[in-house]
């Protein structure tokens, strides 16, 4: 209880960088996590690691001896954070990723960033350096409330799929993309007027919930 207390406290402070009034639930984190193939992970990162739910899951996960790169930009969950999971290094700006794995570097990116409530130049230059920083067949598993990101998602990564997680408050969907081989340039410039992806594209397939009876199957 204090746990979601403290987590609503956050929120309702800062509902830009938390993005949600709860801690994401175990069907949430299990939907995050399926399909990652832990034994080919060496390079793993997390992105907006807030209470560490998802953290704890990795942790659980992945080899003894592969890297774990933990961002966290409130520096009292990062902290925390630290004490919890001492082998791996945590980090406060998700604008370093680059700069700390190298092009190609990392084999799994897993956001807990809500992308969709971030200015367009900030959040196209992350996903600019997510797609940079993994290596050719590296996975991408972000986490958002709507279909907002799919059209800019489905831009910038060969592959995408979608998952939807009703048992989750708010509800959720699961972006999961991956490119099959490494990017010569990033095929979508930093800033763009408007928001012409947002919307996705039409041939795109979503998950049958979130249709429209008018969509049909």
């Amino acid at each position: 209880m204090n746990d979601h207390l403290g987590y609503l406290r956050r929120f309702v402070a800062s509902p830009g960088q938390i993005g949600s009034i709860a801690p994401s639930s175990p069907f949430l984190t299990r939907a995050m996590l399926r399909g990652v193939d832990w034994g080919g992970m060496c390079t793993l990162v997390e992105l907006g690691a807030g209470t560490g739910v998802f953290t704890a899951a990795i942790e659980a996960a992945r080899l003894p001896e592969s890297r774990f790169l933990v961002f966290e930009k409130e520096a009292g969950l990062r902290t925390k954070l630290q004490s919890r999971f001492a082998t791996a290094e945590l980090h406060s700006d998700a604008a370093m990723l680059r700069e700390l794995v190298g092009d190609g570097g990392a084999d799994c990116v897993i956001s807990g960033l809500p992308f969709a409530n971030f200015r367009p130049a900030l959040r196209r230059s992350l996903l600019r350096d997510i797609r940079a920083a993994l290596r050719p067949g590296g996975i991408f598993v972000a986490f958002q409330y709507s279909l907002q990101m799919r059209g800019e998602l489905r831009g910038r990564f060969d592959e995408m799929d979608l998952e939807l997680v009703l048992r989750n408050v708010p509800p959720a969907v699961v972006y999961r993309c991956r490119n099959r081989v490494a990017p010569e340039c990033d095929p979508l410039p930093v800033a763009l007027p408007g928001e012409p992806l947002a919307a996705g594209r039409p041939d795109e397939r979503q998950p049958l919930a979130m249709r429209s009876p008018r969509q049909g199957g």
